[in-house]
């Protein structure tokens, strides 16, 4: 029985997306992990390189999904969750995302088995590129909490090093928290309860599912112990239509309009 779903959703890009999947079949075999792959791909052309790669995945037992339209994130993330099988953890990543010698998935999952009101787990991200206001090279530790307070969502990021660590039996340190990365380990019955807003079709979208889990039974907790890479130095040919202000402008106004709507929030604020 395969252990984890590793969860991808991908459209044109392609080196990031080799790379990142050439990644996570190195780490989980390395340690011995059984997995599968649960990858739904929206690119109008698919490449003979790409289409060589499905093959040899699908022959392997892993689940492709293709789309004949462009999908949101969130509801291709859906669909991929009822496609599962018997996998006790969903590994939820991004398509431009690289496992490591950094990166320590069996870490998340003792977490994780520790306590049994731990429902997701995340690491430290190491950036690749340019991008998100830091050096490349240089971890982005964006890990804090969320306050929702007279309809304004505190965003209230929080150096690692004050955080109140807690340990496992076998010492790996982990510590409680409402904003993680993207890269994060969830236990399958979180799913019973908590799926991605498909009306929020990418910005937002995270935000969104935190706050779910805020909400819920499940504690959220990040351990410094893993990292992941977060490639931005891979571009590809679309990555400036994503860019353009019009489309830019009907994410703001779609994710403002489902967060009044859902959650009473008006404005949401760093502090």
């Amino acid at each position: 029985m395969k252990k984890i779903a590793v969860l991808i959703k991908t459209h044109e890009r392609e080196k990031a997306f080799f790379t990142c999947i050439r990644s996570v079949q190195r780490h989980f075999s390395n340690h011995l992990i059984p997995f599968r792959f649960y990858i739904g791909d929206d690119s109008k052309v698919i490449s003979r390189k790409k289409e060589r790669l499905y093959k040899r995945l699908l022959n392997k037992g892993h689940f492709i999904q293709r789309y004949s339209k462009t999908i949101a994130v969130t509801a291709a993330r859906n669909s991929l969750l009822d496609q599962l099988q018997g996998e006790s953890y969903i590994l939820r990543i991004d398509d431009d995302f690289e496992l490591t010698k950094e990166t320590n998935v069996p870490k998340m999952m003792k977490i994780i088995e520790y306590d049994n009101n731990i429902g997701a787990v995340t690491g430290l991200e190491r950036q690749i590129g340019d991008g998100k206001g830091i050096v490349s090279g240089e971890l982005n530790e964006w890990i804090g909490f969320l306050n929702v307070k007279s309809g304004v969502l505190q965003k209230k990021i929080v150096p690692v090093q004050n955080f109140n660590f807690l340990k496992t039996d076998d010492g790996i340190n982990y510590a409680k928290c409402d904003l993680t990365r993207n890269f994060i380990l969830l236990r399958r019955e979180v799913f019973q309860d908590i799926k991605w807003e498909e009306k929020l079709t990418f910005q937002g979208e995270h935000v969104d599912f935190l706050l779910q889990l805020k909400y819920s039974k499940w504690d959220v907790v990040f351990t410094t112990e893993t990292i992941h890479s977060h490639r931005e130095d891979f571009k590809f040919k679309n990555d400036q239509t994503y860019r353009k202000k019009k489309k830019e402008k009907k994410k703001t106004k779609m994710f403002r309009e489902v967060f009044q709507e859902k959650w009473g929030i008006r404005k949401i604020r760093k502090i």
